[in-house]
């Protein structure tokens, strides 16, 4: 609607004064580019963030320091150390039952031979 009535304007006052229609127009093409343009680079950015979005976090966020890895290390060798003993204690406990479980079974084995003993003696 401003385009029209300056372009009205311009065109009314170059056929009364005899001016060339030169003012206005120009302006309004001029400003027309500049509009253009800048509608273009923000279509060019907004199309660039479609196709490569920002990574979510920024990469800066994904890189530990120095002080973080070493902190972390710390850590995973405190877990390391508690697992090896975990384990040692798991072995210890394991071998306990297994030499428990042998003199049950050694204790039951003498217990059949005798009554087997007895059964064999009372048969004779």
């Amino acid at each position: 609607m401003l385009k029209d009535s300056l372009t009205s304007t311009s065109l009314l006052g170059a056929t009364i004064i005899g001016t060339p229609d030169v003012d206005g127009a120009y302006l309004l093409m001029f400003l027309g580019v500049i509009w253009m343009f800048l509608q273009l680079a923000l279509g060019l950015i907004s199309l660039k963030q479609r196709i490569w979005p920002a990574p979510n976090p920024p990469f800066h966020s994904e890189y530990a320091t120095k002080a973080e890895l070493q902190e972390v290390k710390s850590k995973l060798s405190a877990v390391e150390t508690e697992m090896r003993d975990n384990f040692k204690e798991l072995n210890a406990n394991g071998e306990e039952r297994a030499y428990k479980l042998h003199n049950r079974i050694n204790e039951v084995l003498a217990a059949v031979s005798r009554v087997a003993g007895k059964i064999e003696g009372t048969d004779e």
